[in-house]
C-alpha cells in the first residue's frame, strides 16, 4: 500500500477504498501508515460515511464493507471466518453501485477471495488490475484472478497508480452522447471502421449493440493501451490482433456465475419449474435454451436445478438444454472445469454430487454434461430453436439496441411453446411486448408467453453467420463490369465442359475442392460423413490413388497411373488418375489436384459364371496383373508404414516409461518434503506461541514500570546517545516543559523552568565518564529539586 501510494500521478479526483483481511480481535494501524505516504485523506471506514473524491478509506477488523447510493455501509460478516470472502463482497457491491466507473485492484494476499468478485466489476464495465504475482509476498490472490482471464493489466504495485491515473483522465462517454442518444460523427466514424475490423476478424456484427456502452469499452481499452485518439486506437485495432481480440472479449462480456441472483433462482423453482414439471408426465420431454450462456455457468444451474426437481417430483423426464453463445468461452463451457472459487456460489450437497474434485479445480460430472448441448447461434441474426418450455436469457438484452431487443423478443416466443416462461435479467424488461408476455414474477423478470408468434412477422436469415461475410458494417461492393462477367462465364464453362472431374486434397488425404461431376469416383460411406479422399474413391481406384498421392508428395512431381477402375453395371472401366502438386516446390504442405479420366475401353466384369472372348481376356488378365501388382506395391508401403510405427511407439513406450519413474522419484520427493514441511510447520508454531508468551511477560513488565514511575510523582527524563528524548514521565512538567511531540528532540533546544540547569553539557560528561552527577536545582515558582 505504501508503495502504491509513493508514487507521484494526480489521484484526487479517484476514491480509494481498502478492503483487508484482518484479525477480528486485532487492530489495524493502516491509516496511520499511509497518512505518511500520500497527501489524500486517509480515513477509517464509518457506517453511512459520504464517500468523497480524493480519500482512502480503510476497513475495520470484524466487519465486511459494502457501498451503495454513495455512502459505506459496515456490515457484519455472513459466514463464519475461515470461509469469508470480504473482497468479494465488497466488489459485488461496488460494480453495482458504480457499474462501468468501478476500477477493482488485486494485491498481494493469499487464497483466492476477490476472483468471483472481478466478474461482477467485469460484467458492469469496469476494469481489473492485478499485481504482478513475481512481486508480491503472497501470490495466491494475484494468480486466482488472473487464471479467471478477466483482469485487464497484470502490473507492479509502483506501476498500478500510473494506469489508475491514465483511467481517471480518460474523457467520459457521459460527456459526448446522451443516454441513449447518438454519438458525434467523427466518434461514429471511427467507431464503425473498428466494429468492421472486429467482423472481418471473428465475423461477428455489433450492429445491433447500443452504440454508447460500444463506445465506453472501447475507451476503456484506449485509456488501458495509453492511446489518447480513437484514429490512433483504429490503427491498433487493425495491425494487432491481440489487441482485436481483446477489445472483442471486452465488447462480448463474457462472464457468468452460479446461481446469480440467487432468489430469482428461488422464484424461478417456485412458480415455474415445480408447476411445469407437475404437468409434464413420465417419458415427455423437458426442451430448456440458455441464450448467451459465455463459460456455461448459467446452462448447468439450469441442469442442477431441474435435475433436483425432476428427483423430488419421483418423475422419468428427458432433459435437454440447449446453450448457446457466439464467442470462444463456449471451449470452456464444454470442458465444464472451474476453479475452487465456485464453493462459495454452489451448496457443499451440489458440489458433491455434480462435480468432480481436482488439485485445484471442479469438473462437470458426465450426468450433467451429456444433457447440455453447447452450440455457436447469434440470437441477433440466426434462426432460433423451437418447441422451447423455458429460455434463459440473462443480462444481455441491457446492451442491445431497443429494436433489435424488439427482434429477440419475438423470436424467443416464436421458439417458446404456449405457456412457455422467459427468464431475464434483473436490470432487464420485455418494454412494450406485453402483447408477446405476460409476468409471472415481476420483481425477478421471469414471464410467461401468452401468443404464439408467426414466423412471418420476422426475417430468418437465409445461410448461417459462418456463411454471410457481408455484413451491415461491411462497405457495400459495386457491381462488376459486364466484361468481368462474361470471362468467368466462358471460363467457367470451359472448365465444366472440358476439365476432367477433379478435387484438391492437401497432404492429410483431405477434401478440400470438389470441381465437375465426381459422384461415378467418390461416394460417402456409412456412418459419420467423412471428407477423407481414400475412404470416399471407389474401391477399385484406391491401391493405385493412395500409391500416386504418396509419391507426389514424396517427389515434388505430377503421377500419372492407369491402374485403376470404377464398375458401371456389369463393365469395368479402366480409370486413368493424375496427382499434381499445387503450390511451389519449396512447400512444406503442398496441396494436390487429383484428376479422374475414365479410358475409353471398357470391360467386361469378371465372373466365374462368364467367359469373354480371347483379346477382353488377355486385357482382363493385364488389368488384373496390374491391380496386383499395386496392391502389392501398396501393401509393401503399408508394411513399411506400420514398422516405422511400431519402432517409434517403442520408443515413445520408453520414454514414457522413463518419465513415469522419474515422476515416482519426484512424488517421492514431494512427499518427504510434505512430511518436513509438515514438521517445520509445528515447530514454527511452537515457537510462535513461544514468542507470544515472551511478548505478553514483557509487556506485563513494561506496564509495571509504567505504572511505578508515574505513580511515583518522581520527575523523569529518559535521553538516547545523543541526547535526545525518547520518553518522560508526566511529573517532568514541573520541570521542563515537554509535550509528546518532542519525542526525538535534543535537550538543548527545550525550555527550562530551573535555574542552573546545564542539562546537554552534564548529560555528555556522565555519558562520557559514566560516574553520577546530582545537583540541587531551584525552580522559577522557587521549589527545589534534587537532580
Amino acid at each position: 500500500m505504501t508503495t502504491l501510494f509513493d508514487t507521484k500521478p494526480t489521484l484526487e479526483g479517484m476514491t480509494f477504498i481498502i478492503v483487508q483481511h484482518l484479525d477480528p480481535k486485532g487492530e489495524s494501524h493502516l491509516v496511520d501508515l499511509l497518512s505518511r505516504h500520500t497527501a489524500l485523506t486517509v480515513r477509517p471506514a464509518q457506517d453511512g460515511l459520504a464517500i468523497e473524491p480524493g480519500h482512502i478509506y480503510v476497513c475495520v477488523p470484524n466487519r465486511d464493507l459494502v457501498v451503495s447510493s454513495g455512502r459505506l455501509h459496515l456490515v457484519d460478516p455472513e459466514v463464519e471466518r475461515s470461509k469469508r470472502r470480504p473482497i468479494d463482497r465488497f466488489f459485488d457491491s461496488l460494480a453495482s453501485a458504480y457499474g462501468d466507473r468501478a476500477v477493482a485492484v488485486i494485491l498481494s494476499g493469499t487464497a483466492m477471495d476477490g476472483s468471483r468478485g472481478i466478474a461482477a466489476v467485469k460484467a458492469a464495465g469496469g476494469t481489473v488490475i492485478a499485481q504482478t504475482p513475481e512481486t508480491a509476498e503472497f501470490d495466491g490472490m494475484p494468480r486466482s484472478a488472473i487464471s479467471t482471464g478477466l483482469v485487464d493489466l497484470v502490473l507492479p504495485v509502483d506501476q498500478i497508480a500510473q494506469a489508475l491515473a491514465r483511467l481517471s483522465t480518460q474523457s467520459p462517454v457521459d460527456a459526448l452522447v446522451e443516454p441513449d442518444g447518438p454519438i458525434p460523427e467523427v466518434e461514429a466514424a471511427t467507431l464503425q471502421s473498428i466494429l468492421r475490423v472486429l467482423h472481418d476478424h471473428f465475423d461477428y456484427d455489433f450492429a445491433g449493440y447500443k452504440r454508447p456502452t460500444l463506445l465506453r469499452r472501447t475507451q476503456r481499452r484506449m485509456s488501458l493501451r495509453s492511446i489518447d485518439t480513437f484514429d490512433a486506437y483504429a490503427k491498433l485495432v487493425r495491425d494487432d490482433a491481440d489487441e482485436a481480440a481483446a477489445l472483442f472479449r471486452d465488447l462480448m462480456i463474457n462472464v457468468s456465475s452460479f446461481f446469480r441472483d440467487h432468489e430469482a433462482w428461488e422464484d424461478l423453482e417456485r412458480q415455474v419449474i415445480d408447476p411445469m414439471i407437475a404437468r409434464l408426465n413420465n417419458g415427455d420431454e423437458l426442451r430448456v435454451w440458455s441464450v448467451g450462456c459465455a463459460t456455461g455457468e448459467e446452462a448447468y444451474t439450469l441442469g442442477m436445478l431441474l435435475l433436483e426437481r425432476i428427483e423430488a417430483a419421483g418423475k422419468s423426464i428427458k432433459l435437454q438444454i440447449f446453450a448457446t453463445d457466439v464467442s470462444d468461452s463456449l471451449e470452456s463451457a464444454r470442458a465444464g472445469v472451474y476453479p475452487e472459487t465456485i464453493t462459495s456460489q454452489l451448496s457443499p450437497q451440489r458440489v458433491e454430487r455434480f462435480f468432480i474434485k481436482h488439485e485445484s479445480t471442479y469438473e462437470v460430472r458426465k450426468n450433467l454434461r451429456e444433457m447440455i448441448v453447447f452450440a455457436r447461434l447469434n440470437v441477433i441474426t440466426d434462426p432460433p430453436f423451437s418447441r422451447m418450455d423455458l429460455i434463459c436469457c440473462r443480462n444481455m438484452l441491457i446492451y442491445i439496441e431497443p429494436e433489435t431487443q424488439r427482434k429477440i423478443l419475438w423470436m424467443f416466443n416464436f421458439a417458446l411453446r404456449n405457456e412457455g416462461a422467459l427468464f431475464l435479467g434483473s436490470a432487464e424488461t420485455i418494454g412494450t411486448q406485453t402483447d408477446l408476455f405476460e409476468p409471472i414474477s415481476a420483481p425477478w423478470r421471469i414471464f410467461r408467453s401468452r401468443r404464439k408468434t408467426h414466423a412471418g412477422r420476422f426475417d430468418f436469415p437465409r445461410f448461417s453467420v459462418a456463411d454471410r461475410r457481408i455484413g451491415p458494417l461491411s462497405a457495400a461492393r459495386s457491381p462488376r463490369p459486364a466484361q468481368d462477367e462474361f470471362l468467368t462465364i466462358a471460363q467457367r464453362a470451359l472448365l465444366d465442359r472440358y476439365a476432367p472431374p477433379s478435387v484438391v486434397i492437401n497432404v492429410d488425404h483431405q477434401v478440400l475442392v470438389y470441381h465437375g461431376d465426381t459422384s461415378r469416383y467418390l461416394m460417402q460411406p456409412g456412418g459419420e460423413p467423412t471428407r477423407d479422399l481414400l475412404s470416399l474413391v471407389a474401391a477399385g481406384v484406391r491401391p493405385p490413388l493412395r500409391h500416386a498421392i504418396n509419391e507426389a508428395i514424396a517427389e515434388r512431381r505430377t503421377i500419372v497411373t492407369t491402374g485403376g477402375y470404377i464398375k458401371n453395371r456389369d463393365l469395368r472401366r479402366p480409370v486413368r488418375l493424375t496427382v499434381s502438386p499445387l503450390g511451389a516446390p519449396s512447400d512444406e504442405s503442398p496441396l494436390l489436384l487429383v484428376s479422374f479420366e475414365e479410358t475409353p475401353e471398357p470391360v467386361a466384369a469378371v465372373d466365374g459364371s462368364q467367359s469373354g472372348t480371347d483379346s477382353s481376356g488377355a486385357y482382363t488378365v493385364d488389368q488384373l496383373e496390374e491391380e496386383l501388382r499395386l496392391t502389392r506395391q501398396d501393401l509393401h508401403e503399408v508394411s513399411e508404414q506400420y514398422d516405422r510405427l511400431v519402432e517409434e511407439y517403442s520408443i515413445s513406450n520408453e520414454e514414457m516409461l522413463s518419465i513415469n519413474e522419474e515422476l515416482q522419484s519426484a512424488n517421492e520427493e514431494l512427499e518427504t518434503s510434505e512430511e518436513e514441511l509438515q514438521s517445520l510447520n509445528e515447530e514454527l508454531n511452537t515457537l510462535n506461541n513461544e514468542l507470544r508468551g515472551k511478548i505478553e511477560v514483557v509487556e506485563q513488565t513494561n506496564n509495571d514500570l509504567n505504572n511505578l514511575l508515574v505513580s511515583t510523582e518522581v520527575a523523569t527524563l529518559f535521553l538516547d546517545m545523543h541526547c535526545r528524548v525518547r520518553w518522560f514521565t508526566p511529573a517532568i512538567k514541573q520541570v521542563l516543559r515537554l509535550i509528546p511531540s518532542d519525542v526525538g528532540r535534543p535537550i538543548a533546544d527545550l525550555a527550562s523552568t530551573v535555574t542552573g540547569a546545564q542539562l546537554d553539557s552534564e548529560s555528555r560528561r556522565v555519558l562520557l565518564d559514566l560516574v553520577p552527577v546530582e545537583a540541587e536545582v531551584n525552580s522559577d515558582e522557587g521549589k527545589t529539586f534534587l537532580r
